[in-house]
């Protein structure tokens, strides 16, 4: 999953739209067992809701789409949680790398808070295992890396316009026309790529022999994301043991990147761009002008709106009728909406700021 999906979701408005996501366990045969039991469940309530909310005819595209998309889950492989999405005209699945609450939403628009949310505060990284023959590509969190089977990946190399085969030619000319194949290939993949990854501009780690290393670096647009080079044939290695040869660069990536951002922060504060607290940065993400936000790793705010509207006012948790169980979530679901950027940094980097800072835009 990444944010261009998720972006994709949001655009869509029809009603009825079905949202359906949930947890899914992964440690023992009893749990992987327990998970399309869970999926039926839910989907039974999904149906029930449907039957007493729309009509008949309505109800029907929902149900058949989903009954489809469910029989296509494979349950063998999930990861920490699972969303279904049905309206009319669309259908997907996405395996999710963190947990998310059980529920069924039938509203005029997809359910991606939980999405959002989550996916703002997981750290990532991308893996690509080149291959002349096929690339797979992997979404990283922690110690952790999931197929990505979207996008066009696993990418074979038998695609539309691409020569896989010298027509006999020998020495050089049949080196200059693998040269150029490979060129070609490795452009689409690049391609591929960024299409997937959108404005996703994470730590990237790129594996494979030493000749297709070359290649793919001479032709991307994303070389500045390679934190990572990893040599030898790993087309077939499974994703538990190329978190073994990647993770350990892409920590180190990551604990880049949360420096970096704290360094913008002190440039802001020169450039009088600078802003902190969670009342104040409250105002700017609705005024739409907040570039960046950083925010420390499980950083919550309970809070409630003032009678105004205009203002946050800290609780104990119980929120009332303008309450919110965490303010920082609703920040960080407004900055993204506003297209701008969310970061995090380690407990204690931002004590001087109250846990949360911002580079403003203006």
């Amino acid at each position: 999953m990444n944010l261009s999906e998720i972006q994709e979701l949001q655009s869509l408005h029809e009603y009825p739209s079905v949202s359906i996501l949930l947890p899914t366990y992964r440690h023992s045969p009893e749990d992987l067992q327990q998970n399309p039991v869970r999926v039926k469940n839910l989907v039974r309530q999904m149906t029930d809701r449907l039957n007493n909310e729309v009509s008949q005819e309505e109800a029907a595209p929902l149900l058949q789409r989903m009954q489809e998309l469910t029989h296509d889950i494979d349950f063998s492989h999930p990861g920490d949680g699972l969303a279904l999405f049905v309206n009319k005209n669309f259908a997907r699945v996405m395996y999710l790398p963190f947990q998310v609450p059980e529920r069924v939403v039938i509203n005029n628009h997809f359910a991606t808070r939980d999405l959002l949310v989550a996916h703002a505060r997981t750290p990532r990284y991308w893996t690509l295992v080149l291959s002349e023959r096929m690339t797979r590509l992997f979404q990283g969190q922690d110690g952790k890396l999931m197929e990505v089977t979207s996008g066009g990946f696993p990418l074979p190399l038998e695609i539309p316009g691409v020569v896989t085969e010298s027509g006999g030619n020998f020495g050089v000319e049949q080196s200059a026309l693998r040269n150029e194949d490979d060129r070609h290939y490795f452009q689409r993949v690049d391609k591929h790529f960024g299409d997937v990854a959108g404005q996703d501009s994470l730590p990237l780690a790129v594996v494979g022999i030493e000749r297709d290393l070359a290649v793919f670096k001479e032709v991307t647009k994303h070389g500045d994301q390679i934190h990572a080079t990893i040599q030898g044939r790993h087309r077939e290695t499974t994703a538990a043991a190329l978190v073994d040869l990647v993770w350990p660069a892409m920590a180190e990536a990551l604990k880049a990147k949360q420096q970096d951002v704290l360094q913008r922060l002190d440039s802001a504060i020169g450039a009088d761009r600078f802003a902190a607290g969670v009342e104040r940065i409250w105002k700017l993400a609705q005024e739409g002008r907040i570039n960046t936000l950083v925010v420390e790793e499980d950083f919550r705010y309970p809070a409630r709106l003032s009678n105004s509207g205009e203002r946050i006012i800290a609780t104990d948790g119980a929120t009332g009728p303008n309450g919110m169980d965490d303010a920082v979530e609703e920040i960080i679901e407004t900055v993204l909406d506003k297209k701008g950027q969310v970061a995090f940094v380690a407990q204690g980097s931002l004590k001087e700021h109250g846990s949360i800072a911002a580079v403003r835009r203006y």
